[in-house]
């Protein structure tokens, strides 16, 4: 358990230093307090982090089989906590606010206690920001270092993890190779993204903003800011298209820079995320265009861009908008179908992920086939992807035990005297972290029955942050964790 509070101590000292940022632009704005609270909450942190960082160094023991599994639920639990601290200092938020904002901020579901962002300073909103693309930084590690190697909820295992075993906590060279890795492709695409749009006119505030939501496919509104203004149509082409390198998994990326040729080729669930990101941006196109009434009020090129981002904020299950009520033209119920389905694995999406969901329809479809070539023999793959019984076996448990959590989550929302649907919706786009549709389909006349986040009752939220978390860690690495059987021979 040693090595487990040693890895937990160095992202709490990566979390700590990253308040820097938040620190320096409330120095620039002139926001003092705001700075002075958040410069002693990043000494506490470094301060934390050293002790047990130094008190460990040494004596790091062999983690146990679950050991990966185990930090993951530490840091997904402990680091929020850790946050909530300054968060509710510098917003004013409640205790049970903070902490409900931090999860939602960590884990990138963009739901926020906040009911208006008009007022909110900008280093409290670049803090938020940074928090989201934290958690999608979190997301790829927790992913690539703790999940993958184990192939939990049927995920592939990436070339570059696949030689390291069953874990690489082990291994602290290995963890560090994979830690600049990721952090390189991460870091380097947001970078890119805040270039583009500043040569794109963007202001930079808006600029450093988008590019840290569209990396962690994240949210938050702006205040006064309506994105097809502030972007132009090339802007919101520019931020769809990095909302799809964060919803698209991050191997890909690495196979386009280094321009692996039988990867490409081979590889399927990024294409299918764009594919269905076009038809989509088609649909919204249309319904836009129709909802305009002329070319006049909104030009066809316009429609085109605003449908194509809003179609990628839908899939990789982010929820910007580039003006309020867009997202609220399609029906609910196709809406949430979208956001429970997801975008790739190894990427910041929610979602239980089209790589599932294909391999479901595959097996569907192979014993439709049995049904009348009982002996027929047929491989199943799809590119480089191949669904052999073990893979089954696990995608099924996972797709069961998300059923079975969100079910138990729904009537837990529903307790707090909501009407189903709005229970239903709440508790999907909780565990899909996609928050922020929850408040973007509510229509007139549903006020009463369909309350706001800062609305709900405090049972619903700690519900619902749980159903974040319990997204973000893939459900069973948490169901895998609290098994007695290892624990009672502990």
């Amino acid at each position: 358990m040693s090595r487990i509070f040693f890895f937990f101590s160095v992202l709490c000292g990566f979390v700590s230093l990253a308040m820097i940022g938040p620190i320096l632009m409330a120095t620039v704005l002139g926001e003092m307090q705001i700075a002075i609270r958040l410069s002693i909450y990043l000494l506490l942190g470094l301060f934390l982090s050293l002790i047990i960082f130094k008190g460990l160094e040494g004596r790091k023991t062999t983690p146990p089989h679950i050991g990966s599994f185990i930090l993951a639920i530490f840091i997904w639990t402990g680091l929020p906590l850790l946050i909530s601290l300054p968060l509710g200092d510098i917003t004013g938020l409640s205790r049970l606010d903070a902490l409900f904002d931090s999860v939602a901020a960590f884990t990138t579901t963009g739901a926020s206690t906040i009911h208006s962002w008009e007022n909110v300073s900008p280093s409290i909103i670049f803090f938020y920001a940074q928090i989201q693309w934290m958690g999608g930084l979190v997301t790829l590690l927790t992913l690539v270092l703790l999940v993958a190697p184990s192939s939990i909820g049927g995920l592939p295992t990436p070339r570059s993890v696949h030689f390291f075993g069953r874990s690489v906590l082990s291994n602290d060279a290995a963890s560090f190779k994979l830690f600049i890795q990721v952090l390189k492709l991460y870091g380097g695409a947001t970078l890119f993204c805040f270039v583009l749009l500043l040569l794109n006119s963007t202001e930079p505030f808006y600029a450093l903003i988008l590019s840290l939501l569209a990396l962690s496919t994240g949210h938050i509104d702006l205040p006064g800011a309506v994105l097809s203004d502030a972007l132009g149509n090339s802007g919101m082409f520019i931020l769809g298209v990095f909302l799809l390198v964060g919803g698209t998994n991050i191997f890909w990326h690495e196979s386009i820079i280094k321009f692996r040729k039988t990867e490409l080729i081979n590889h399927r669930e990024s294409y299918f995320v764009i594919v269905l990101s076009a038809v989509l941006g088609l649909v919204f196109a249309l319904i836009l265009y129709r909802a305009a009434g002329s070319s006049a009020v909104l030009p066809s090129v316009s429609a085109l861009s605003e449908g194509f981002f809003h179609a990628v904020s839908l899939v990789t299950t982010s929820g910007l908008e580039t003006r309020e009520g867009v997202i609220a033209l399609l029906p609910p119920s196709l809406i949430l179908f979208i956001i429970f389905i997801g975008c790739g694995v190894f990427s910041t999406g929610g979602g239980i992920k089209i790589y599932r969901v294909g391999a479901m329809l595959m097996q569907a479809g192979a014993e439709v086939k049995r049904l009348l070539y009982p002996h027929l023999i047929e491989p199943k793959h799809v590119g480089a992807m191949r669904y052999d019984l073990e893979t089954m076996k696990a995608i099924l448990s996972f797709f069961i035990a998300t059923i079975l959590v969100i079910g138990i989550g729904v009537m837990g929302v529903a307790l707090s005297e909501i009407s189903g649907e709005a229970s239903l919706f709440a508790a999907i786009s909780a565990f899909a972290n996609a928050g922020a549709f929850y408040g973007a389909v509510l229509v007139d006349g549903q006020a009463e029955k369909w309350p706001l986040y800062h609305e709900l009752t405090w049972y619903a939220k700690m519900i619902l942050a749980s159903l974040m978390i319990f997204g973000r860690l893939e459900v069973l690495v948490i169901l895998g964790a609290l098994n007695l059987t290892f624990w009672r021979n502990r």
